[in-house]
């Protein structure tokens, strides 16, 4: 990790502290949050991860649903089991809940109550793009929460990666063209360093590394991340989109849906995160991965692969009222397909336990005469 030291070193020292605060690290996408808290976490030895995505958020609890027990039913007791696993075992058990702002309402409740637990340390990861829910606002405002915002890396910090990874005989107008055209965003200048070629900066590769030659390539982060995955193979993009529209995927649905190596392929590419834990599953490494994919993809092809994860999930058997609930959600926006409505009906029974009345409302009213209408009614 380059020119996080200051901020590694307060975070640490925050996570030391007796009074054990709930500690922020803010700031816009691809600026590191995520490097800096596994960084400074990194000698600890009971860390539990949370990775809210927007695929979790449309259910309730959907991103602690690995943590949470399927067996139990009722929303309170599913709630108590989940904060009473977050705080035993350890004697200091650290919670890091990264991008805080896609969490849906119950996992933020979760959160806050968690950020009350005098012996549980809390660290969340925010992104700064526009204004906070009051909701968010309150848990950012909360007591004793210390807020670090990371700024853009500084040119000498931006300096030492380009030497790190292209050597030092890099000219200075290469070195002066990437600082203007990443402006010291983490995210933007390790990938321009990791493939330049493919971003089309080739100028980064110029064998002879002199005269006054201009770096070319994506102009912004956005073109970065859509530029590095609008090329991609079919079988890691695949991967890729699934993880999209339901991350975590377990891994066996993964696996049943694509080809033999895509799963590899999309982890050797840095494009997913592969959790072996119990109940752990495939994640995007990155959210903007994500997020361009549902921006830019064409909707007949998120409609197939909404049809296949939920069928796939409906054929395993996977337990769990998350697992339900994500099924109706992907059901919703899929192609027709047999059993359709019962897994939406499935989804609306899960949602109306997780008291998301809107949601199992909405699952419910898609589901028209026949087998299931009553019920549905």
């Amino acid at each position: 990790m380059v020119g996080r030291d200051k901020e590694c070193a307060v975070l640490r020292r925050a996570l030391r502290d007796d009074t054990a605060p709930t500690v922020v690290v803010a700031g816009p996408a691809g600026i590191g949050k995520t490097r800096l808290i596994t960084e400074a976490v990194a000698d600890r030895r009971d860390v539990r991860w949370v990775h809210p995505s927007f695929a979790a958020a449309a259910v309730p609890l959907g991103a602690f649903a690995e943590h949470v027990d399927p067996v139990i039913v009722d929303p309170l007791l599913r709630i108590r089991s989940l904060i009473q696993s977050f705080t035993s075992g350890a004697d200091d058990p650290v919670v890091v809940v990264d991008d805080i702002q896609v969490l849906d309402q119950m996992s933020t409740i979760v959160v806050q109550t968690l950020m009350a637990i005098p012996t549980v340390r809390v660290v969340l990861g925010y992104r700064t793009a526009g204004p906070p829910t009051p909701l968010l606002a309150e848990v950012l405002g909360a007591s004793g929460v210390l807020r670090i915002d990371l700024e853009p890396l500084s040119r000498t910090a931006v300096d030492g990666l380009v030497s790190q990874a292209l050597g030092e005989d890099v000219t200075e107008s290469v070195r002066g063209d990437l600082w203007r055209l990443t402006q010291g965003n983490s995210l933007y200048v390790t990938e321009l360093l990791a493939d330049p070629e493919s971003l089309g900066a080739a100028s980064l590769w110029d064998s002879e590394r002199q005269g006054p030659g201009r770096v070319g390539g994506p102009q912004s982060l956005v073109d970065v991340v859509s530029t590095r995955v609008g090329g991609l193979p079919a079988a890691p993009a695949d991967v890729r989109a699934m993880g999209a529209l339901a991350e975590p995927v377990p891994v066996s649905v993964i696996t049943a849906l694509t080809a033999p190596t895509a799963l590899e392929s999309a982890e050797v590419l840095r494009l997913v995160v592969v959790d072996d834990g119990p109940g752990g599953g495939v994640r995007l490494a990155h959210p903007l991965y994500g997020e361009g994919r549902r921006a830019g993809a064409p909707a007949t092809r998120l409609r197939r692969l909404r049809t296949l994860l939920v069928r796939e999930l409906d054929r395993q058997r996977i337990p769990g009222m998350q697992v339900a609930g994500n099924k109706g959600v992907l059901a919703l926006a899929a192609e027709p397909f047999d059993g359709r409505e019962r897994i939406l009906l499935e989804g609306a029974v899960a949602a109306a336990g997780l008291v998301a009345l809107p949601l199992a409302a909405e699952l419910a009213a898609q589901i028209g005469p026949g087998e299931h209408y009553v019920d549905a009614q």
